[in-house]
């Protein structure tokens, strides 16, 4: 429970002042997503969200809690992490738990969801409406056995800790094709997964790991009947609590490509699917649509003897490349308006389009291939009807890295456009691409921002930072407008300056502002032809995120207090403790404080841990001890941040926490980690039961200086998921060496471990003058009589 003072009165001055906070951040959400018609039991990752933080989901179709709360937070140390990988910084996010109610006829695909405190907002990642059944791992710490799962599905798993495997199982008969896809990038997720699959006997049959398009995909035949397995792992063995993924399995038919990439609104359209028992017989499909006019879009199109894919549709006119077309004298023709589809299916392949362009006109052509999941890297150029080339682009990257030109025509006639990929030595059918010639867009503009949130400190401005697209020589001044402004927060009089490409909007917050959170909508107006034209801001679709048209205002309580102190620098032998003085830098706070290990640390900490310290009202100093755990790096330096916490009540009655951390060198615990004073080790590396379900463990301590009387010795945690117990075993001063009895419960099923042995951690106490001590060792369980 965080410690709390009320304030009845205005507080003073310096308290609103005070510029220490820690802002809060997003890091996960897990699940990541959830089936239509079902309510979602989600666990948030985030850094300095407090014992709770306000919740919001966008899009429709889902309902989610308004706040989420502080839970325990679910932790696997994994792996001891190798310099100079342990040096870096790293975040521990703490879980808090909601839940999430989806509609039975919920759109399919993402929402945005953010959290915010008192101290400000955090920016949004995705969680995705599916339609298939789901299920979510069951996280245990060296569990490395496979889970069976029912196809299709959509699993939800995460590789956490470091070096982390997953292993999901399922039955296919001879023949049947299982198509897999996993989503990591496009959730936000650091997660590069790798992607095997393993047949009956564990041979790897396939595998993939992400491109430049898209996260990994795979396919392949089952070649007999049994039981199949998919691994998933990070290709760089890495892993922490935000590397989620939704992995998604499937049987039947494989698309892999289609050709064309898309086709017209409302108009019959022939493709050809390419897979896995998709043999690339063109199929008639109709491309029905309900928002005819808006430009390129999507649609889900179904094939009747394979599977599904995705691909653009437009307005405009279509045709399709005739080959051969590698000349200037073999063009194929291309309407203005117009879509050209077409394949770099060769190395050195070029494709030409002929068209024709009107005196003083300017046209945009957009070549359209990497953002649709193609493979080219396309290169596009203008010539001339001489043979002149006029023009070239070779990728953009707020285009995926496809190829754009716009071009006013100096004279009536016919102009060739070439495609062709920046490396000669590839080609395809994997190498499609769209090719999008129309006029340049009439006289507009469109204003956007890249974050979503803003935390503005009462008392104080923050710039909300927008950028401005001109279109069709379109240069004038554009006006703008805010709706929804917390109270306390205004903004001047923002005018876009004719030309200008960016803006800073200046929101500032009165020193009495209320500490609240809204969602703003930014508008800007311009007169274009004599005719006022309003355009809405918004932030742009990416990673798989929904546009986002309003921005989340967090008025942010600055921290009236902070920790000080001189640095503090030493040696610490592992499996103890340092103990680190602080003093509290009040500021008009009389509250009581709760100090804790930080959600953001300067390095990573390795197993260091440290207490809940609650410094009680009016007090100004306090110790605080670290605990430094027995693997440790000898010789490496440990860098811990602590975080204080403290809550007070306004004026208006609302209470409010607000937290100060220790970044600099100067405020954390740093201690230079140092043999350990007290050791543990087993003369067996590996154990099976007996047939009474016991098993001896010979164990034997060595005794550092200082280190005399009892030691403790036990099982780091019960193991009763797995059935296994054991009685503590006390050694006496005189002591060195016993045998701890390991108990199974043989009602407990105790799953697989033929891919990796259930490694037991085994832990010794000891009580010195100078603090206690702790030595660990590790045994494996392989196996049962």
């Amino acid at each position: 429970m965080i410690a709390r003072i009320f304030w009845g009165v205005a507080l003073p001055a310096i308290f609103v002042q005070s510029a220490y906070a820690d802002l809060p951040v997003a890091s996960f959400i897990f699940p990541a997503g959830g089936q239509r018609g079902t309510t979602v039991e989600a666990r948030v990752g985030g850094l300095n969200l407090h014992s709770k933080a306000s919740f919001e989901m966008l899009g429709q179709g889902v309902e989610a809690d308004r706040v989420v709360q502080r839970r325990e937070t679910i932790w696997f140390e994994g792996p001891l992490v190798p310099l100079p990988e342990s040096q870096q910084a790293e975040d521990y996010p703490k879980d808090y738990a909601g839940k999430i109610k989806i509609a039975a006829d919920a759109p399919i695909g993402p929402r945005a969801w953010r959290v915010w405190t008192s101290q400000g907002a955090a920016g949004s990642l995705p969680f995705v409406v599916g339609d298939l059944p789901e299920v979510v791992e069951r996280e245990r710490d060296d569990d490395s056995s496979p889970r069976t799962v029912a196809l299709p599905v959509t699993i939800n798993g995460r590789i956490f800790p470091r070096e982390d495997v997953d292993l999901w199982a399922f039955p296919l008969r001879a023949g049947q094709i299982l198509n897999c896809a996993v989503d990591a990038d496009r959730l936000g997720s650091p997660l590069e997964p790798w992607l095997e699959a393993l047949d009956p006997e564990g041979v790897r049959i396939a595998d993939a790991t992400p491109s430049k398009e898209s996260d990994a995909r795979l396919a392949f035949v089952a070649p007999k009947d049994g039981t199949y397995t998919v691994k998933i792992h990070d290709v760089n063995v890495k892993g922490a609590q935000n590397y989620v993924y939704r992995l998604t399995l499937t049987t039947g038919p494989s698309v892999e490509r289609v050709f064309p990439l898309g086709g017209r609104r409302g108009s019959s359209t022939i493709f050809a699917p390419m897979g896995l028992s998709a043999s690339g017989l063109p199929e008639t499909l109709t491309l029905t649509s309900n928002n005819a006019g808006n430009g390129p879009g999507t649609a889900l199109v179904k094939f009747s003897t394979a599977g599904s894919a995705t691909i653009e549709v437009d307005d405009l006119a279509e045709v399709v490349e005739t080959e051969p077309n590698d000349k200037l004298t073999q063009a194929s023709d291309l309407p203005v308006p117009g879509v050209g589809n077409g394949r770099v299916d060769r190395a050195r392949d070029v494709d030409v389009w002929s068209v024709s362009l009107r005196k003083g006109v300017q046209y945009s052509f957009d070549l359209r291939a990497a953002r649709l999941g193609s493979k080219l890297d396309g290169v596009l150029a203008l010539i001339d009807p001489t043979g002149k080339e006029l023009a070239r682009a070779e990728g953009l990257a707020d285009k995926d890295g496809d190829s754009f030109l716009t071009f006013q025509s100096p004279a009536d006639g016919i102009y060739r456009l070439t495609v062709r990929d920046r490396f000669h030595s590839r080609g395809g059918s994997a190498w499609a691409y769209r090719l999008r010639a129309s006029e340049a867009a009439s006289a507009d503009f469109r204003v956007t921002f890249a974050a979503d949130v803003l935390s503005l400190p009462r008392g104080g401005a923050t710039p909300l930072k927008l950028q401005v697209v001109r279109f069709g020589g379109f240069n004038g001044p554009i006006a703008l407008e805010v709706e929804g402004l917390p109270d306390g927060v205004s903004v001047a009089k923002t005018i876009v300056s004719p030309g200008a490409g960016a803006i800073d909007l200046p929101l500032k917050a009165e020193a009495t502002a209320p500490i609240r959170s809204t969602r703003i909508t930014i508008r800007g107006t311009a007169e274009i032809a004599g005719t006022a034209v309003k355009r809405v801001a918004f932030r742009p679709g990416s990673r798989g995120l929904p546009q986002i048209d309003d921005v989340r205002v967090a008025v942010a309580l600055a921290t009236p207090f902070k920790i000080a102190g001189p640095l503090d620098f030493g040696w610490a032998a592992r499996g103890s403790m340092r103990r680190r003085h602080y003093r509290i830098e009040r500021n008009g706070f009389d509250g009581p404080i709760e100090v804790r290990i930080a959600d953001r640390q300067a390095r990573h900490l390795q197993g260091v841990s440290g207490p809940v310290v609650l410094v009680p009202p009016g007090v100004v100093e306090f110790d605080y001890e670290v605990s430094f755990p027995p693997w440790m790096e000898i010789g490496r330096t440990s860098r811990a941040v602590v975080m204080a916490t403290g809550s007070v009540r306004e004026p208006d009655g609302l209470e409010h926490e607000t937290s100060f951390s220790t970044p600099i060198n100067e405020l954390q615990v740093v201690a230079v980690i140092g043999p350990g004073r007290l050791g543990l080790e087993s003369s067996r590396t590996s154990f099976a039961f007996d047939s009474g379900g016991v098993a001896e463990i010979p164990l034997k301590i060595s005794r550092g200086q200082g280190v005399s009387g009892p030691v403790r010795i036990e099982l780091v945690e019960s193991r009763a998921v797995l059935g296994f117990s054991a009685e503590p075993l006390i050694l006496k001063d005189n002591q060195n060496s016993g045998v701890l009895r390991l108990v199974r419960d043989a009602r407990v099923e105790i799953p697989s471990t033929s891919t990796t042995p259930v490694r037991i951690a085994i832990r010794a106490f000891a009580a010195t003058v100078d603090g206690p001590l702790v030595a660990e060792t590790g045994i494996s369980y392989v196996g049962r009589p």
